[in-house]
């Protein structure tokens, strides 16, 4: 296999100095294995086989794997309503309530609203897992049930979270108790790094079986290898179990259930846990090389080459990027680590680079340069929210006393919690989201009653928060009574897939 090794190093150079972990599989078996850079810059230690990264969202192959377990044995199927499972489930909306299963929570099919705003700065996941089942019962569904993808961690909370049999990998931070653990990055605009708190889902919150995994790429290697090995028997024989294997159902795990891009000429669908592609086609689909590189299309991976089957999945969380590609036709696999939240996806750029090596492609993606073009997009996110902003700012309106605004904010369910105060040092209005020190944020006032709580992105960097959100996310209303012209409520349209924004109540001044 041909490795273009100045490419590699060139592509290395735009990652900058933080750390990766790499290994490729061929026929199962590892065919090459790499480190990059350090699990800690401060003190310059390297990575190693067994340095443990945040996983994010490669967690999610893992949960629909053990649930296929619950399956087998014939605790329920895969059709099976989650009412009939989870008494306590009682979404609002009565299609989700009578009809969801877990294949459409594993899947990303059932239409649920995909909201993040319960991810909060240096990783604090804002929602407790007490209060999971009320925060998932007050979902919408957005978009038609079972008749659209829409990526969702959510749907995820409902399934079995179980890791078991790995030495080196756990679903708490710090769960190993040892000092070979990657440090998390973020990136900053001159694209150095800045140490931020490491992924924290997990620890008793939300989000922690669609995110929470942590492994090394020691135990990683022999899990694709189980995943492959899994599959390559049970598609052969049509079994459902493979002697000595904890991998059950692959069938299932694998099939296509909900079409990514109904536009592609070839397929592009996402199944239990993974993504699919048919090669040529676009990937990196999970991951945010796509927004970056929008209204441009993804590079098609594997041009004038015979076609392949790719199942795929990346991971994404402040402080780390990974990626896992599967090609079960010649049980390969190329498997990325890193632990820096990057201008870009830069996991996935290294996924699709070493997979057209592995697949012995000649047209190569010119990766550096999608590299810098997609870093390029990141650095104007926020200059393009504040052109968005002043656009549909309304001139010289005047705000009210800070301290009329000022309260104790609830959503419906109860879940979410604003305090705005006004900071008795710099008399400036603040809100803090759940209440919570590390999570204020100075308020703008913007126009009437609205302001904003945008910041520089380097400040959201250093928070360790995602630098991706729409103008409205940062814009909050407050509305006054009718009669009094008190403010009573606020208003927050923290996802684009909502219909308007939700309301919070004020419970006290």
């Amino acid at each position: 296999m041909d490795y273009p090794i100045l490419l590699i190093e060139r592509l290395k150079s735009i990652y900058e100095d933080a750390g990766a972990a790499i290994a490729i599989l061929h026929h199962g078996r590892l065919l090459h294995f790499e480190n990059i850079g350090f699990r800690d810059l401060k003190s310059g230690l390297p990575v190693n086989d067994e340095t443990i990264f945040p996983c994010a969202s490669l967690t999610k192959a893992v949960v629909p794997a053990v649930v296929a377990s619950y399956v087998e044995e014939g605790s329920f199927t895969w059709d099976t309503p989650v009412k009939d499972i989870l008494q306590n489930f009682h979404t609002r909306d009565a299609t989700l309530h009578q009809h969801m299963t877990p294949v459409d929570c594993l899947s990303h099919r059932a239409g649920m609203q995909s909201s993040l705003y319960w991810l909060g700065s240096d990783n604090n996941v804002l929602i407790s897992n007490q209060n999971s089942m009320n925060f998932i019962n007050d979902l919408q569904r957005v978009v038609p049930f079972r008749n659209g993808y829409l990526y969702n961690n959510l749907g995820y909370e409902l399934a079995v979270h179980v890791l078991t049999k790995m030495t080196r990998t756990g679903t708490r931070a710090y769960f190993d108790g040892g000092d070979n653990v990657a440090k998390t990055y973020g990136t900053l605009d001159d694209a150095s790094n800045v140490a931020i708190t490491p992924m924290l889902s997990g620890d008793n919150t939300v989000g922690g079986p669609g995110s929470a995994m942590r492994s090394c790429i020691k135990d990683l290697i022999k899990l694709y290898a189980s995943f492959l090995a899994a599959g390559k028997h049970q598609l052969a024989t049509g079994e459902t179990k493979t002697p000595g294997s904890p991998i059950q159902q692959v069938a299932s795990l694998w099939s296509s259930k909900i079409s990514m891009d109904p536009i592609s000429f070839h397929e592009t669908t996402y199944a239990l846990g993974w993504a699919r592609v048919q090669t040529p086609g676009p990937m990196g689909a999970i991951g945010l090389n796509p927004d970056l590189l929008s209204p441009k299309p993804a590079p098609y991976v594997a041009r004038e080459q015979p076609s392949h089957l790719v199942i795929y999945h990346q991971g994404s969380m402040p402080g780390n990027l990974a990626a896992v590609n599967l090609l079960p036709a010649t049980g390969g696999a190329i498997i990325v680590l890193t632990n820096s939240l990057a201008l870009n996806d830069a996991a996935d750029w290294l996924g699709q680079l070493y997979s057209e090596a592995y697949l012995g492609v000649r047209k190569r993606h010119d990766y550096v340069a999608l590299a810098k073009e997609t870093v390029q997009s990141a650095l104007e996110w926020h200059p393009r929210l504040i052109d968005e902003l002043k656009a549909g700012q309304i001139r010289d309106t005047q705000a009210r006393k800070a301290s009329e605004n000022a309260g104790i904010l609830v959503n419906e369910a109860r879940t979410m919690m604003i305090k705005v105060f006004v900071d008795d040092q710099d008399s400036i209005l603040k809100l803090s989201f759940q209440g919570m020190d590390n999570e204020i944020f100075p308020l703008t006032h913007y126009h009437h009653d609205t302001f904003t709580w945008l910041v520089t992105r380097n400040k959201f960097a250093r928070r360790g928060r995602f630098t991706n959100d729409n103008a409205e996310y940062f814009k909050v209303n407050f509305l006054p009574d009718p009669k009094s012209n008190k403010i009573e409520h606020l208003t927050w349209w923290h996802n684009k897939w909502l219909p308007k924004a939700e309301m919070f109540s004020k419970e006290s001044t």
